[in-house]
């Protein structure tokens, strides 16, 4: 390869390594948001993490499960109520049918389950949108 060919690369080489370098950098200042916990109730428009009051499964048996954060918490049990204390989100459960299906709560609603299977229930982080 002659000399006239050998610099043209080299110069287009430095080149891209220049914007290489550049995305990198770039790319090295991208900020990640953490989780954050604010104090605000689940009415607010702000995100949420934990509040005091509890959601809370009560299975067919008796037994309850509670929450406090949000998140999608897996249950796998028949339930026979649910109260959202002071949150809004979606329990995924499954019908005496057998179909699939979403039910959708809002703060402080008290649901009869009647000992359907409960999949999961999801508090919502943020007030959910079918409690507008």
């Amino acid at each position: 390869m002659n000399s006239a060919k050998t610099g043209k690369a080299t110069k287009k080489l430095s080149v891209f390594s220049r914007i290489a370098l550049a995305l990198a950098g770039a790319m090295a200042t991208v900020i990640i948001p953490s989780a954050t916990v604010p104090s605000a109730a689940a009415a607010s428009a702000s995100a949420l993490g934990c509040q005091s009051t509890y959601a809370v499964l009560t299975h067919a048996n008796g037994n309850k499960s509670s929450w406090r954060c949000s998140g999608r918490y897996y249950t796998n049990v028949k339930a026979s109520s649910f109260s959202a204390g002071g949150w809004s989100g979606t329990i995924s459960a499954q019908g005496s049918n057998g179909l699939w299906f979403y039910r959708y709560f809002c703060d402080f609603n008290v649901i009869n389950l009647s000992g359907i299977f409960v999949e999961y229930v999801e508090l919502s982080a943020t007030k959910a949108p079918h409690c507008s």
